[in-house]
């Protein structure tokens, strides 16, 4: 696009700016370059445009195998790794130290009611990992004033470690209170 009023160029000669109107044929010149400026800009921002894009999918796909919920994810893939046997009689902190992942929340829990002889640790609404403590030390039935604490738990030996995707057992499963 060509502008009627004269366009000046500026020239820099020192520390002095001289202003000087340009020639007929340069205006002509001007508007096409004024033009491919324009384009090289816009196509410089498509690019941008593009790989931010790209840079997004591709963090979403990097914290998608990240994800617990998953068989994909490296919790999972970890925990099938795992000997759960070798922490039968070590302390139930050492499984964890191992693991490497903090869970996300514990539930404790147990067949008789009123004790705890298990705690559930969920990765994800779907990943769990059920831990059984050969003694938890608990004398009598608990009582509303009762607050459990995790670290006694932790620093207890393991019975039994049992896998569970979906509520359903998928290793460890030859105990008989896994499920």
């Amino acid at each position: 696009m060509l502008l009627n009023k004269a366009v000046y160029t500026f020239v820099k000669s020192s520390n002095v700016v001289l202003i000087e109107p340009p020639d007929k044929k340069d205006e002509k010149k001007q508007g096409v370059i004024i033009v491919l400026n324009k384009l090289v800009v816009m196509k410089k921002i498509i690019n941008l445009t593009v790989l931010f894009i790209c840079l997004g999918c591709a963090q979403a796909q990097a914290q998608g195998s990240i994800k617990a919920g998953s068989k994909d994810s490296v919790i999972y893939k970890k925990l099938m790794k795992m000997d759960f046997g070798k922490y039968k009689d070590k302390v139930v902190d050492k499984f964890f130290h191992d693991l490497g992942y903090v869970y996300q929340k514990y539930i404790p829990t147990g067949r008789k009611p009123g004790y705890i002889d298990r705690v559930i640790f969920r990765y994800s609404d779907s990943l769990s990992v059920d831990i059984a403590v050969k003694d938890l030390g608990q004398k009598e039935p608990l009582n509303f004033n009762y607050k459990f604490k995790i670290e006694v738990f932790k620093a207890r030996k393991v019975n039994w470690i049992c896998l569970k995707y979906g509520g359903r057992c998928i290793k460890g499963c030859e105990e008989e209170s896994c499920d």
